[in-house]
């Protein structure tokens, strides 16, 4: 189904989460999230902040303290954390502070590799799924999903990466809009099927 608010993207008739109706490939996507492409180029260019500045724009605007909301009310208090597309590293340090031990992924290396000398912390390269990580006990991705090619395998990898009554908090942005009961129904069954931590309504 066409999508009105923005021409690249399509919504999927059955379940309502967006969809790239042209998805890059895996590399147009490594060069398009590098650090001088989208974190520099394309935020001075919207007149957005930058990696750099970023992190402040998450604390002002309120995105931070939604997501730990999010986390104290479903999540463990403890454990080990992994979050998929995690610059600029704002949620994993204010996590770190916490007590979590936390893993990042990002796509492209030089964004990994500036989150590694920013933060201190473990932030990986890779696309995801395709990147060794160890279990966890919390696994977050926040407007990750709707730009993945194959949503249901990163779901099923997300699953098969948490441990026992592990938990994951997935954001997209299809929550803005009404198409999210079928959405959540066709995640729940997907995450069900596949995982040891089923998920109950």
């Amino acid at each position: 189904m066409s999508f009105e608010w923005h021409t690249s993207y399509g919504v999927c008739a059955i379940c309502g989460t967006y969809v790239n109706k042209i998805p890059p490939a895996q590399s147009g996507l490594e060069k398009f999230y590098s650090l001088g492409n989208y974190w520099h180029a394309r935020q001075a260019l919207k007149n957005f902040p930058t990696i750099a500045d970023r992190a402040g724009l998450y604390r002002s605007d309120g995105r931070l303290q939604q997501w730990l909301d999010l986390i104290e009310r479903y999540g463990p208090a403890t454990g080990h954390v992994i979050e998929i597309g995690c610059a600029p590293g704002v949620l994993l340090t204010e996590l770190s502070v916490r007590g979590y031990s936390c893993t990042g992924v990002e796509i492209s290396n030089d964004v990994a590799q500036w989150m590694r000398n920013t933060t201190g912390l473990d932030i990986r390269s890779g696309f995801f799924p395709g990147v060794e990580l160890p279990r966890c006990d919390l696994f977050l991705a926040f407007d990750v999903l709707e730009h993945s090619p194959c949503p249901v395998e990163f779901l099923k990898n997300a699953a098969e990466h948490l441990l026992p009554n592990g938990v994951a908090i997935i954001q997209t942005a299809i929550d803005r809009y009404d198409y999210p009961s079928a959405l959540v129904s066709t995640c729940l069954t997907t995450w069900n099927t596949c995982s040891s931590s089923p998920i109950r309504q």
